[in-house]
């Protein structure tokens, strides 16, 4: 079982890993292409792409991350924060 505390030097590298296995899609309304408008920019030209291995880019603003950055921004969260949210639902 990971170990899940505030400090973020406290949470496993497992639960770091299954964080990171959260499939951004789920946190974003995708279409089948991958390419969604960007959440964090006014978008007129779906500009934001999911990647094979579960980060994120977009062409326009420049943001770019893995599921635990992308959950950060949204979310308004700090890595532990994030990574004890993404471990415990995926």
């Amino acid at each position: 079982m990971a170990l899940l505390t505030g400090k973020a030097s406290e949470i496993s590298p497992e639960a770091i890993l299954q964080a990171k296995a959260y499939p951004i899609a789920q946190l974003l309304n995708v279409t089948r292409k991958g390419n969604i408008s960007c959440p964090f920019h006014e978008d007129k030209t779906p500009s934001f792409q999911i990647k094979k291995n579960n980060k994120f880019t977009c062409f326009s603003c420049g943001e770019y991350g893995d599921v635990i950055d992308l959950y950060q921004k949204l979310h308004g969260k700090s890595f532990v924060e994030a990574v004890q949210s993404l471990s415990t639902t995926y």
